[in-house]
């Protein structure tokens, strides 16, 4: 369910996008098209690949049900399409308790081979929160 809801999110914004909603981005920054590549906490390297104009979608995972604090999302030459913050669902569709996420939104760029995206957040809700930080070097297929 959580898969449904993400391309339902993927879609609003692709098509908030296209409808001006992002009027100061640039016209080809609006049109993803291929492959969908979502990079979680737990992804390991190497990560897939995905095509030039693909969308790449890095998650910043909530402390229980506390967002986490000063995130930063670096996506390197990608352009950027936003993010937008999800709920996660039971198997019934009905939002539970904790397990929310944000989700910041890359467009692939063209002309290179390879992208670097690096994101941090400090963890809300511990005692003494220490800066999570990942790395990411995403292959680009022409």
């Amino acid at each position: 369910m959580r898969i449904f809801i993400g391309v339902m999110v993927i879609a609003a914004v692709v098509g908030g996008i296209g409808s001006g909603a992002l009027a100061d981005e640039a016209k080809d920054a609006a049109v993803v098209s291929g492959r969908v590549l979502i990079l979680k906490q737990s992804t390991n390297e190497p990560v897939g690949s995905v095509n030039g104009g693909g969308l790449i979608v890095v998650e910043i995972p909530d402390s229980g049900s506390r967002p986490p604090q000063e995130i930063k999302v670096d996506g390197g030459k990608c352009s950027s399409l936003g993010h937008v913050r999800g709920v996660a669902t039971n198997k019934d569709g009905r939002p539970m308790m904790g397990g929310g996420y944000y989700w910041y939104l890359f467009k692939a760029p063209t002309d290179v081979r390879s992208v670097a995206i690096d994101a941090s957040y400090m963890p809300n809700g511990m005692r003494e929160p220490k800066r999570t930080k990942r790395h990411y070097v995403v292959p680009i297929e022409k």
